[in-house]
């Protein structure tokens, strides 16, 4: 199974450090600043954070800014939180 933790990165040294040898673990980036996207990122690794906006209670827009803001030379990784990691753990690919 897979466990999806809405609204969670704001918390993902926590996550990490309590979920920790699971590799089925993801959070989303809903009402997160850029500083602990990237704390996020470090945490639980990029392949395990997905894009969350929480609409209508933010933008996409804004929180698209967020994701962009936190790692602005890297598209890879920003592929990935917007993308990628959702389109594999929903079966997209």
């Amino acid at each position: 199974y897979k466990l999806v933790a809405a609204h969670s990165c704001w918390s993902a040294e926590a996550m990490a450090e309590n979920t920790a040898g699971c590799d089925n673990v993801y959070v989303d980036t809903s009402f997160c600043p850029a500083h602990l996207v990237q704390k996020g990122v470090e945490a639980l690794g990029v392949d395990n954070i997905m894009y969350g906006t929480d609409y209508p209670f933010s933008s996409m827009e804004c929180c698209a800014t967020i994701i962009e803001d936190a790692f602005p030379d890297n598209p890879e990784i920003q592929e990935k939180i917007f993308y990628s990691n959702a389109a594999k753990l929903f079966g997209l690919e």
